[in-house]
């Protein structure tokens, strides 16, 4: 949904260990939201969800040159405009660091401390998917930091000796979940008498328009599946030379 593209930016620092490898250390900082009222789906507009995050990722990893880094000569004789180009694919794993927030009625509120989904309260239920069932254990509060692989490619060009430019496509593969809160089923508290966390909890933990509150069980998300996210990148690269 190019309606909901938001910035990111990374720094790093990269170093050359042999021919065609490099290993680097990065920083990234990334934003991420989703609205169901955007969805073309109805069941997905009818649950009626939305977050915002901002993610924070501390890598380490490799770059693999299938198109070789070029040394171009202190003087002249720089070759054509293709010979500059490089290319590599880029592996990392970082620890990643996220914070869901919900908005309701123009104020934003932070999601994991509410409990959307009866985390931390120990309650069995029974789960029910299309037409099947089975009991499931509501699990423990999720922690706001996991690990991520960013797995991708990219192209640079070298207009310098110290200079290129280039661009950076991943695809971040994560340990978590919830970074958007939502990952399994309905929890409705009133009907396990147990007191929320919080006065939000209920308003967040069903969102869903023109109807009662679901009962415990429901689908509300897919756990089956742990979050992943894209970015892409336009790259400023400085090398330093002896």
């Amino acid at each position: 949904d190019p309606g909901i593209l938001k910035p990111s930016a990374m720094v790093g620092y990269r170093y050359r260990l042999v021919d065609r490898l490099a290993g680097k250390f990065t920083f990234t900082f990334s934003k991420v939201a989703a609205d169901d009222a955007n969805a073309k789906n109805e069941a997905r507009r009818s649950r009626n969800l939305n977050f915002k995050s901002n993610l924070m990722e501390f890598g380490i990893g490799g770059e693999y040159y299938f198109l070789r880094e070029k040394d171009l000569p202190r003087f002249g004789g720089e070759g054509s405009f293709w010979k500059r180009w490089s290319g590599y694919i880029s592996v990392e794993i970082a620890l990643l660091h996220f914070n869901p927030m919900g908005n309701y009625r123009g104020q934003w509120y932070e999601l994991q401390p509410l409990c959307t989904e009866g985390q931390g309260t120990g309650v069995e239920f029974l789960a029910r998917d299309g037409g099947n069932e089975y009991v499931v254990a509501t699990s423990d509060p999720y922690k706001l930091t996991a690990i991520s692989i960013p797995v991708g490619i990219g192209f640079k060009c070298q207009i310098t000796r110290e200079v290129a430019l280039g661009v950076e496509l991943l695809q971040h593969f994560t340990t978590t979940d919830y970074i958007d809160d939502c990952s399994s089923y309905y929890f409705n508290y009133d009907e396990h008498g147990i007191a929320p966390p919080s006065e939000m909890t209920m308003v967040f933990a069903d969102r869903r328009n023109g109807s009662s509150s679901a009962g415990t069980g429901g689908k509300r998300g897919n756990s089956g599946y742990n979050d992943t996210y894209f970015t892409a990148l336009f790259t400023l690269h400085y090398r330093f030379l002896n």
